[in-house]
């Protein structure tokens, strides 16, 4: 298991339980941010948990630091019990690592809550960093607490090959089968043929048996997510967000449905089931959406899980009808019901007419 690999090999930094009721030796109180001369945070250990607590007109915001030197290590694990009553905002409240070089690493993100355990945090060392500083504080009104604190450095045998397109990553034996890398390949030929990108493209994939381990690695509770040219999943072959990292070139924050709704096409078809059919027959029991409704961001998420199908197979009708430009001018627009009327040249009323005949 990866945890007991990761613990088996782990060299401790510290440990810190703030038992004292006082600021431990070598840490430092170190002002975070001010955005004006209002209240400062204040950074006390009461009841043996270290406390920031910031003011509702609070500007100055300071936190507990402590500096160490990396000497060669890859990876480090990190480990707090976080308890919160932080109101919202656009502040931080959390464990972050600053590396030298300037690369910030929140261990995870500020959330309201209680956790009964510790949570568990893998981060990877930044190529050429020297040293960390770990640092807890608080931006957001409200009172957080901290405790248990562990930092380790570790030794986690991530497997990794080359093929293609892509960087594979995995541990033990949670490996990539053969299916799964041919498919991936044929996924991005087909994608780029689609999108009509030319030149060579890189995508890095780690792969993770579980939610919670990708949680633990990114901080990032979901089955996939996306970071740049790096996809971290939980399965080996997820078309959904390969067509979508590689979409990014029709433009970067597209409608939910046609962002769905472009791999299914690509694929042609979506957990065994071929889009145009399932739309046909939601249309005959009177429950397909309408195309206003799929293209409304707010409303598309509220639709069931169907909703996916009837993208791929307006995706498909749009490519049918006027052919892959369309498509990557409704994809790329910030009102994608506007555009698509334009790049069809009929209003969304005699689309949505047209698209029910040709299923």
């Amino acid at each position: 298991m990866l945890l007991l690999v990761a613990a088996a090999l782990a060299v401790p930094f510290f440990a810190e339980r703030f038992d004292a009721n006082a600021i431990p030796t070598d840490w430092k109180v170190r002002a975070i941010e001010s955005t004006g001369g209002g209240e400062a945070s204040k950074v006390t250990v009461e009841s043996g948990q270290l406390v920031v607590a910031t003011g509702k007109s609070g500007k100055k915001f300071s936190g507990l630091a402590r500096k160490f030197e990396l000497r060669s290590v890859s990876w480090l694990k990190v480990q707090a019990r976080v308890q919160s009553d932080v109101t919202g905002g656009s502040g931080q409240c959390d464990v972050v690592l600053h590396f030298d070089g300037g690369v910030v690493e929140p261990a995870r993100p500020c959330l309201v809550r209680n956790d009964p355990e510790p949570y568990t945090r893998f981060v990877q060392v930044p190529q050429g960093a020297r040293d960390v500083e770990f640092t807890m504080y608080n931006t957001l009104p409200g009172t957080v607490r901290f405790d248990d604190i562990l930092l380790e450095a570790v030794n986690i045998d991530w497997k990794t090959v080359n093929r293609g397109s892509f960087s594979y990553y995995w541990q033990g034996n949670d490996g990539f089968r053969e299916d799964s890398l041919t498919a991936n390949d044929e996924l991005v030929d087909k994608t780029l043929a689609f999108i009509g990108t030319a030149g060579r493209v890189h995508l890095d994939v780690w792969k993770y048996p579980d939610v919670a381990t990708l949680e633990q690695y990114t901080g990032v509770h979901a089955e996939a997510y996306v970071e740049g040219d790096t996809l971290h999943t939980t399965v080996r072959s997820d078309a959904r967000s390969v067509v979508q990292m590689l979409a990014r070139a029709w433009g970067s924050a597209p409608s939910p449905a046609l962002a769905e709704g472009l791999p299914v096409h690509v694929v042609g078809q979506w957990d065994d089931r071929e889009p145009r059919m399932v739309t046909r027959r939601l249309v005959g029991e009177g429950k397909c959406p309408s195309l206003a409704d799929l293209l409304d961001p707010a409303k598309y998420a509220a639709l069931d899980a169907d909703k996916v199908l009837v993208a791929g197979a307006l995706v498909s009708w749009v490519m049918e009808t006027k052919g892959s430009g369309a498509v990557k001018a409704a994809y790329g627009a910030a009102n994608a019901a506007t555009a698509l009327e334009g790049a069809l040249g009929m209003t969304l009323a005699e689309a949505e007419a047209k698209f029910r005949a040709w299923l």
